[in-house]
C-alpha cells in the first residue's frame, strides 16, 4: 500500500511501534503468533515486503526481455545486474518473445506469483489494462503502462547518421533490416523526408548475419545499390558487409556501412563498423536510480538519452 509506514501499520495491528520493528527484523522478543498476526495484516495491506527484511534483505528485480539470445539484449541484461547488485539487489530474467502480451502476463507473474519487487521491462507494455503495485520501469518507447520510462533517443542517432551522409554529397541512402525492426525503419524514412527512396530499403524475415547477408543480396540484384546503407543492428551490418565483400565491393570506397547498437566486436571487424551507442550502461544506472525512488515513495521521472554515434572506417572520411 502506497504511503504505509511502521507507525501506521502498527495502529492497524494494534501493536506498538516497537513490536512492529521487532517482530519484522525477527527478534525473539516477539512471540510467533504476534509476530504471524503482524505479518497478516502487513500482507493485507500490501506492505509485508517494504517491512521485512531479514530473511530475505535482498530485493528481486524482475527483468523483461523479447529475447535472451542476442549480444545486445544479453549485454542490457548484464549491465541492469550491474547496476542492481551493486544497490544490493538480485534479478531474474525472463523473454517474452516479441509479444506485447506476454510481457504483460509476465509482469502480473512476477507481482502476484513470482512476488518480486520490482520488473524493468525492455517489452513493449500496451495501455495500462491492470494496476500492478510493484514499480514497473520501462526502457521501451511503447511500453506505456510503466510508471517510468528510461529510453534511448535511437530516432535522434539515425537522423545523424543521414544528416551526416547528406552532409557529405551522398544521395543514395539505403536501409537494411528485418521484420522486428519496422520501427527503426520508419523512423529511417522519416529522416530522409523527400530524399527517401523505398528502392533503398530492404528487409527480409532472416535475422542477425544471415539477414544482413540476404538483404544486402537483395539491394545487388536490383542493380541499384544505394551509396550508403544504415543496418537496424550492428549483426546485421556484419552480414551485409560479407556479402558486399562477396560481391567485390570495398567498404567505404564502393559503398559506406553503419550498424547500430555499438557491440564490442564492431571496432574490431575489417574495416572496423561505424554503428551507434545506445548508452546501456548508463540507462542501466538511471533505470536502477529510478526504480529505487518509487521504491521508496519518492517521484521518478522519465529520461530521454541521446544516443552517440560512434565513427569508425565503415564510413570513411564522412563528418558524422
Amino acid at each position: 500500500m502506497a504511503g504505509m509506514t511502521l507507525t501506521k501499520l502498527a495502529k492497524l495491528a494494534n501493536v506498538s511501534v516497537s513490536t512492529a520493528s521487532k517482530a519484522f527484523s525477527m527478534s525473539p522478543e516477539v512471540n510467533s503468533e504476534t509476530r504471524e498476526m503482524i505479518f497478516d495484516k502487513a500482507r493485507e495491506l500490501r506492505c509485508f515486503k517494504q517491512f521485512f527484511s531479514a530473511k530475505y534483505p535482498r530485493l528481486v528485480v524482475a527483468v523483461i526481455c523479447p529475447e535472451l539470445e542476442s549480444r545486445y539484449y544479453s549485454g542490457a541484461v548484464g549491465g541492469l545486474r550491474t547496476a542492481l547488485e551493486a544497490r544490493g539487489c538480485e534479478i531474474t530474467a525472463a523473454a517474452s518473445g516479441f509479444s506485447a502480451k506476454r510481457a504483460a502476463e509476465l509482469v502480473s507473474y512476477y507481482e502476484n506469483y513470482a512476488d518480486a519487487d520490482a520488473v524493468i521491462s525492455f517489452e513493449e507494455l500496451p495501455e495500462r489494462a491492470w494496476r500492478h503495485e510493484i514499480p514497473v520501469i520501462g526502457l521501451c518507447r511503447s511500453a506505456f503502462s510503466a510508471d517510468v520510462r528510461i529510453l534511448t533517443d535511437c530516432n535522434g542517432a539515425i537522423k545523424k547518421l543521414t544528416d551526416g551522409f547528406l552532409r557529405s554529397g551522398i544521395k543514395k541512402i539505403g536501409f537494411i533490416g528485418e521484420v522486428r525492426t519496422a520501427m527503426k525503419a520508419a523512423a529511417f524514412r522519416e529522416a530522409l523526408g523527400e530524399s527517401y527512396d523505398p528502392a533503398f530499403v530492404s528487409v527480409t524475415e532472416e535475422r542477425f548475419e544471415k539477414g544482413g547477408y540476404l538483404a544486402a543480396d537483395r539491394l545487388i540484384s536490383s542493380g541499384n545499390l544505394p551509396e550508403a546503407v544504415i543496418c537496424a543492428y550492428d549483426y546485421m551490418a556484419y552480414g551485409a558487409m560479407r556479402r558486399f565483400k562477396d560481391a567485390g565491393l570495398e567498404i567505404p570506397s564502393d559503398i559506406l556501412v553503419a550498424g547500430m547498437d555499438d557491440l564490442d566486436e564492431s571496432a574490431y571487424y575489417i574495416p572496423s563498423l561505424t554503428s551507434v551507442d545506445m548508452r546501456s550502461g548508463e540507462t542501466a544506472e538511471l533505470a536502477a536510480e529510478a526504480l529505487f525512488r518509487l521504491i521508496r515513495g519518492e517521484k521518478a521521472e522519465n529520461a530521454v538519452l541521446p544516443a552517440a554515434v560512434v565513427a569508425r572506417e565503415s564510413t570513411g572520411n564522412t563528418v558524422i
